[in-house]
């Protein structure tokens, strides 16, 4: 999902442009910058959520065994400023 995400960021890079352009008064040249950002940072993601959802060992004292497991909860919400919204 993430990385199709990315790609349609890619795919429609020029029409999600022009709506910043439009819709903030954001210059052509930063909202294309801001599309590429968006989809650079989500196929970071993609590429690494291996590593970044991987369990973590934790020492512990004694015989047995533990771990810090990543599980996902649900929806995510970022608020960010204003003036970057595809980031």
């Amino acid at each position: 999902l993430l990385r199709r995400a990315a790609q349609l960021h890619r795919e429609r890079r020029d029409e999600l442009a022009k709506i910043i352009v439009r819709e903030m008064g954001k210059q052509i040249d930063g909202a294309l910058g801001e599309v590429d950002f968006a989809a650079d940072i989500t196929e970071y993601y993609a590429d690494h959520i291996e590593e970044i959802t991987a369990d973590a060992p934790v020492p512990i004292d004694g015989d047995g065994t533990a771990v810090i497991r990543k599980a996902p909860l649900g929806v995510l919400l970022g608020v960010m400023p204003w003036n970057f919204p595809y980031y």
